[in-house]
């Protein structure tokens, strides 16, 4: 692209595009590749341009990682947040919803969940902002089936943990790659099993 081609971008389309092209450089590549020469060779800006935004691609993946978090929450937040759509079947909505974001961006996620094992600061916001909210959140969620006395579940805390890491590995595992290591339709059934009985204690419903 030319130099006045670049001019006219905006500053967030410059940084949408850095960010839509690392997303896509980390889907086929492990992180101990992911360094800035490489990945601004594939953008239409100078690389430059990448430090008015990250310091270094570690500041880079935990936008990554705030974003999927995002989609993640606006995923779950029915079951989290409405009361109407509860119990059992609030959980499949939900879980349907998450894995179709795991199918959009498994093999990014995966790549996170490495950088996270590699990186302090990206393994900090994986913590912070993509596992310890989502535990929390249902921790409350728990908390309320419990006190209507719709929920089996024993320590909500807990509960919602061992929930959540339990996900983590089994998304990370079978939809982490491309091709998925299984079709998206059985990993629902498989979590919405799981969840509806630690949380329930009831049957799978009727799909």
């Amino acid at each position: 692209m030319s130099s006045a081609g670049r001019s006219r971008r905006t500053p967030e389309e410059a940084r949408r595009e850095i960010l839509d092209v690392a997303a896509r450089f980390l889907r086929g590549r492990s992180f101990s590749e992911f360094t800035v020469q490489a990945l601004m060779r594939e953008t239409s800006v100078g690389r430059s341009t990448f430090y008015l935004y990250f310091s270094d691609v570690g500041a880079l993946a935990v936008a990554l990682v705030a974003e999927r978090a995002a989609d993640l929450f606006s995923a779950s937040a029915p079951w989290l947040d409405e009361d109407e759509i509860g119990g059992p079947d609030g959980i499949r909505r939900a879980i349907e919803a998450v894995v179709a974001v795991w199918i959009a961006h498994g093999p990014l996620l995966r790549a996170l969940a490495d950088a996270a094992r590699h990186s302090p600061d990206v393994g900090r916001a994986w913590r912070e902002d993509f596992i310890e909210p989502f535990v929390m959140a249902i921790a409350e969620r728990l908390a309320r089936e419990l006190e209507t006395g719709r929920s089996r579940s024993f320590a909500p805390g807990e509960t919602a943990r061992a929930l959540i890491l339990m996900n983590e590995a089994y998304l990370i595992d079978r939809l982490g790659h491309e091709p998925p290591a299984v079709e998206p339709a059985v990993a629902v059934e498989t979590l919405t099993m799981i969840w509806t009985r630690a949380i329930y204690g009831s049957p799978l419903p009727a799909a």
